[in-house]
């Protein structure tokens, strides 16, 4: 084989080579597509099965436990709490829920107490003696043996001592201020930025 021979013979193997190098280059580019296609479909499945499964679920379930343990908490300490409920939602209105502050206040007064905090009776019975307390010194204070608080559907609040009323309050709704704010003192303009704003209104065709 001449020297002519062996050069073609090697471009050859070059050009083979080259096609084949393209092919692969080509491939790869293909499959950096199709790799980032499926990274970005598995990245929106872990979204949906994450944000639209698990938490979702995690949430349902963790409600579910603390509705559970709010209507045990009510079991245990109906008859105790029971007799202040109309005493409580005439002061505090009928969306208060006592049951739901006493059982999520014990648990922010254990956290924050730990081992020194009172047991769960104990914190209910605590709760009960303050609202009694403060009934009794309502009662000294009006010198009556029977104080009834009532509250009706617009909120206004009636006081009755031994079947008399003694004090009333109508709620009131603050009136919307619509009083517009008055406009502020046009800014004077210096000599330059007088000048300025004549040449542009020269050159609109202003003046």
């Amino acid at each position: 084989m001449d020297e002519t021979e062996l050069v073609e013979v090697l471009q050859s193997y070059k050009d083979a080579i080259g096609l084949l190098e393209e092919k692969f280059n080509a491939f790869s580019e293909e499959i950096g597509h199709v790799r980032e296609e499926l990274q970005a479909r598995i990245e929106s499945l872990e979204d949906t099965v994450i944000n639209g499964i698990i938490n979702p679920a995690h949430e349902a379930a963790e409600k579910a436990a603390y509705d559970r343990d709010l209507e045990d908490f009510k079991g245990r300490y109906s008859e105790k709490i029971d007799p202040y409920l109309d005493k409580i939602k005439a002061v505090e209105g009928d969306d208060f829920d006592i049951y739901k502050t006493a059982f999520d206040g014990y648990k922010e007064y254990k956290d924050a107490n730990g081992d020194k905090a009172l047991d769960e009776v104990g914190y209910v019975d605590e709760l009960l003696s303050g609202i009694a307390s403060q009934l009794d010194k309502v009662k000294e204070l009006i010198n009556a043996e029977n104080v009834e608080v009532k509250q009706d559907e617009d909120g206004n609040t009636e006081l009755k001592a031994d079947g008399e009323t003694v004090a009333e309050e109508e709620k009131t709704e603050t009136p919307e201020d619509t009083t517009e704010e008055p406009l502020g003192e046009p800014a004077e303009l210096s000599e330059d930025e007088m000048k300025k704003l004549e040449e542009e209104m020269k050159a609109e065709g202003l003046v």
